[in-house]
């Protein structure tokens, strides 16, 4: 992000270009999200023109925020963190930087995917799957820790910032 406090990381609203989502089908009485102003509807555009029939590649979109790319929409995003959907209203949790239950089969995802529409992609929008499960909505972001990085080392195949 970098927009503590919004609906997604740039901001409140959200159009198709700012990500790669399915937007609220043509009749307006069936779109629940009035932040959702992009002019045109279903799929993103560039879907039907086939320059990407699913995900969009990487950086297809500006970097938000902290400069990382693709945080909202596109794939799901895998996370290390188990879920468990009634977790946080039953234990009360902390809404900040929330630990998540002990144990559990499935693994959180966030982020909404191509198909999602834009409730999906809010910030504070979290699911859940087991993380043997496959299918072209899910992906995952490598990460390159703080420390390796000031260290000034690289991984093999990685190009310099």
């Amino acid at each position: 992000g970098g927009l503590a406090g919004n609906r997604f990381p740039w901001g409140n609203t959200i159009s198709h270009s700012q990500g790669n989502y399915y937007s609220c089908a043509e009749d307006e009485s069936r779109c629940c999200e009035a932040y959702d102003v992009s002019p045109t509807r279903e799929y993103h555009p560039d879907y039907n023109d086939s320059v990407y029939p699913f995900t969009s590649p990487v950086d297809s979109f500006a970097p938000k925020g902290y400069g990382l790319y693709d945080m909202a929409g596109n794939v799901w995003e895998w996370c290390w963190d188990r879920y468990d959907q009634g977790w946080y209203r039953r234990t009360g949790a902390s809404a900040a930087d929330p630990r998540g239950p002990g144990s559990g089969s499935n693994r959180v995802v966030r982020g909404g995917g191509w198909v999602n529409d834009p409730f999906n992609l809010r910030c504070a929008y979290r699911d859940g799957a087991s993380p043997d499960f496959r299918y072209r909505i899910y992906g995952f972001r490598w990460a390159q820790g703080q420390p390796f990085a000031q260290r000034g080392r690289r991984v093999r195949g990685s190009q310099s910032p």
